[in-house]
């Protein structure tokens, strides 16, 4: 028979709540060393961040010329885009100045007479008709064009076109032909130089208010007219 004394026992039975604090600090013991080693690859890594392997000559050479050539091309850019400024700037004032030029050529030639309140043009009815026609010539253009000039300048005011005729023939016919020829210009600048058409009234006056005898034919030359006048 086997016997065990109660001292033996004692020797060589090791209670759980100190093996388990055993276990606990290998544990801790394990993640302390863990944690230094990774701090030390962190300082490690931050050595290196702050002392980088420093360049030599040729290449800080490299790096400078690449930049003074970037250098020059930003330069280079920024003198394209001013001098592009600067052209359509003087595009601009050369486009002002031809306008401009062009409206003194229209007052004159459509012999425009101005006030404060208003502003007529006149249109001598063989620049833009044939005889008996309500048809505008091809040639009649850069006439009408110069009227649309005017016009644009005035953007605000009404226009009324009147046409007149001259004494020869039927009144009745010459009072339609009137009619029918105002409304041809206003068509006409309505359809090309978009003008609005709530600015613009035509209407007939056949042979009223002539502006020289009806005896001769250089008079009824100037009765046959489109008169245009803008009411500011």
């Amino acid at each position: 028979m086997l016997v065990c004394s109660d001292s033996f026992m004692k020797t060589t039975t090791t209670k759980p709540s100190v093996l388990v604090a055993s276990k606990t600090r290998a544990a801790f013991l394990i993640l302390l060393s863990v944690g230094f080693m990774s701090a030390g690859l962190f300082a490690q890594e931050t050595i290196n961040e702050f002392n980088p392997k420093p360049l030599t000559e040729s290449e800080i050479k490299a790096q400078e010329l690449e930049l003074k050539q970037k250098e020059l091309e930003l330069e280079k850019a920024k003198l394209m885009v001013q001098k592009s400024e600067e052209i359509e700037q003087q595009k601009t004032k050369l486009g002002l100045e031809i306008r401009k030029l062009e409206l003194e050529k229209a007052r004159r030639d459509l012999e425009v007479q101005e006030t404060q309140v208003r502003l007529d043009m006149l249109i001598k009815g063989d620049v833009l008709f044939d005889v008996n026609s309500s048809k505008i010539k091809e040639g009649a253009t850069p006439t009408l064009r110069q009227v649309a000039l005017i016009l644009m300048e005035y953007s605000k005011a009404k226009v009324y076109v009147v046409g007149y005729a001259d004494s020869t023939g039927n009144s009745a016919e010459n009072l339609k032909l009137s009619r029918d020829r105002a409304e041809a210009v206003k068509t006409y600048l309505l359809g090309k130089f978009e003008i609005s058409s709530e600015r613009v009234i035509a209407k007939g006056l056949g042979e009223e208010n002539p502006v020289a005898s009806n005896q001769s034919a250089s008079g009824r030359q100037l009765n046959r007219r489109v008169e245009i006048s803008l009411i500011k």
